[in-house]
């Protein structure tokens, strides 16, 4: 018993994680929007990452990028 309430925490606690995930992908995508036209490669090079502190890195870098051509050139180190 005690064994089936563990997989079922661990569960929500991965579907947690992918939302949080995916909201943090949506809020660097929107901040990059404010700044012009996000190409395919930067919305799949966002979207294809699931390091939770890469995304975090990637949201910090947007936020204070001029143009989204200096945040592609802030990326490529990540």
């Amino acid at each position: 018993m005690e064994c089936r309430y563990q997989f079922q925490g661990d569960m929500l606690y991965r579907e947690y994680k992918r939302g949080k995930l995916e909201s943090t992908k949506e809020s660097v995508l929107e901040v990059l929007e404010e700044l012009g036209s996000v190409s395919d490669f930067i919305k799949e090079r966002v979207m294809s990452e699931k390091d939770s502190v890469v995304l975090k890195e990637m949201l910090k870098i947007a936020a204070k990028a001029e143009s989204i051509e200096q945040f592609k050139e802030r990326i490529s180190d990540l």
